[in-house]
């Protein structure tokens, strides 16, 4: 009943987690373990009436510990094997303002396709990724039934150096809480929590942005806090990278999937071009640097009335740095033709697009996107993309920061920012939104 799947370096203890063989109707047959969001009271429903129709079990069985996060994904134990691992399986119940959140096969299909893609970017020994991490989602499983009009799938995010104790992973909205973001400042030897994550969330998180859309020709459509994860070593003190999740929820930039290369691109680049689950097209002629920081969530005290202009100045410029250096588009080159939009409520998205030049940068950063994705070899001419980059490296490039842009001024809404910040302050407060207070709850274990 399976109708797509997909399956790359999945540790075998996560696969034996999930895979099951079992005797059915006198004959040895292959299972998946079907996972239930135990909030769930609609979709699991539909998979059970499926199964029944078709002759198969359906009953339900308890067998992962599992822990909710604050999105809904479930964190699971395997009690025989010791595997961890988190599962996205729909759910109508998300504890916000978001209900229904079926994983449908177009999401489906961007999990797979990003999935794909970061798998080659990090393994890439053309360059190494500085700022940036990505939350591997090594398998899916989709099952799509035209009769029953049944189209349902589930993910499974490996959680890597999360479950080691090595490191710990910080959700950014949680830098926004009230206490724990002040904490973590002072721990840092910094009094100011304001400037403290300025540094290091907002610059990290620009810098990782540019990485990303930099090597992958993709960016986030929906860059809110609950999207990353702030890495900290032992001590608490964050390294400088953030981890990036749900980037399959992005759209490309046009010159890296058009005339693709591999068969592989050109399921990813028709799956962009028609993903009716998103709306249409997705293949864009710019691409968009944005991020919304408080995004669905109450406004700390320790959060200055002009933040999102200060945040907005300090996000677009290290981003544009980063990208400048990555690509050696210079900044005159980048910013012409772009458009900014920053907007004084802090709930709101801030953004910028960069649209397609014809100039030599462009022009450059455009040969070389076979390596910048991660190839081995440039396919137009079959020459090594590490020594190409190497090479590319060597050539001598200034960001000319005198081209740097002395203002980002908005040009999108234009609102009285204090009624906005007190307004949205209240109604937040209000409100008491589940994620707003998720670094304050336990993870609520419960059999599966």
């Amino acid at each position: 009943m399976i109708g797509d799947s997909y399956e790359w370096n999945l540790p075998k203890e996560v696969r034996d987690s999930l895979v099951v063989r079992e005797e059915h109707n006198g004959k040895m047959e292959t299972f998946i373990r079907w996972p239930i969001n135990p909030e769930d009271t609609k979709f699991h429903v539909q998979i059970k009436n499926l199964l029944k129709e078709n002759g198969y079990p359906s009953q339900e069985y308890n067998f992962f510990n599992g822990y909710l996060t604050a999105s809904r994904s479930i964190i699971v134990e395997n009690p025989d094997n010791g595997a961890v691992f988190s599962i996205k399986v729909s759910t109508n119940k998300t504890g916000g303002d978001w209900q229904d959140k079926d994983l449908n096969e177009g999401e489906f299909l961007d999990s797979k396709f990003a999935q794909r893609l970061q798998d080659r970017i990090v393994k890439s020994d053309a360059y190494e990724l500085q700022h940036l991490k990505i939350l591997p989602e090594p398998v899916g499983y989709m099952i799509k039934d035209k009769k029953s009009k049944i189209e349902q799938g589930f993910v499974v995010r490996t959680l890597g150096e999360l479950a080691t104790g090595e490191k710990y992973y910080l959700p950014a909205f949680s830098v926004f809480h009230q206490d724990l973001g002040v904490k973590l400042a002072k721990m840092n030897g910094s009094n100011s929590p304001e400037v403290f994550w300025k540094d290091n969330l907002i610059k990290s998180l620009a810098k990782a942005t540019a990485e990303f859309a930099a090597h992958t020709g993709m960016f986030l459509t929906s860059s809110h806090s609950q999207q990353y994860l702030v890495e900290l070593d032992k001590n608490f003190k964050p390294t400088g990278k953030i981890v990036f999740r749900d980037i399959g929820d992005s759209k490309g930039f046009a010159p890296f999937y058009e005339n693709p290369i591999e068969k592989f691109d050109k399921k990813h680049y028709n799956h962009l071009m028609y993903d009716e689950s998103d709306e249409g097209v997705c293949v864009t002629d710019y691409i968009e640097a944005n991020y919304a920081p408080l995004r669905s969530m109450a406004i700390p005290q320790w959060i200055p009335g002009k933040f999102n202009e200060v945040m907005a100045s300090r996000f677009l410029k290290h981003f544009e740095r980063e990208f400048s250096k990555i690509t050696h588009i210079k900044l005159k080159e980048l910013q012409n033709n772009s458009k900014i939009d920053i907007d004084s409520d802090l709930t709101e998205y801030t953004s910028i697009v960069y649209n397609r030049q014809d100039t030599k940068g462009w022009k450059r950063f455009f040969e070389l996107r076979d390596c910048f994705k991660g190839h081995a070899i440039r396919q137009i001419d079959k020459k090594s993309c590490k020594d190409l980059l190497e090479k590319f490296y060597q050539e001598e490039f200034t960001l000319d920061l005198n081209n740097e842009r002395k203002k980002y001024q908005s040009i999108g809404h234009k609102r009285k920012r204090d009624e906005t910040i007190n307004q949205t302050r209240n109604e937040t407060r209000n409100e008491n939104r589940n994620e707003t207070n998720a670094t304050e709850m336990p993870l609520k274990r419960m059999k599966m």
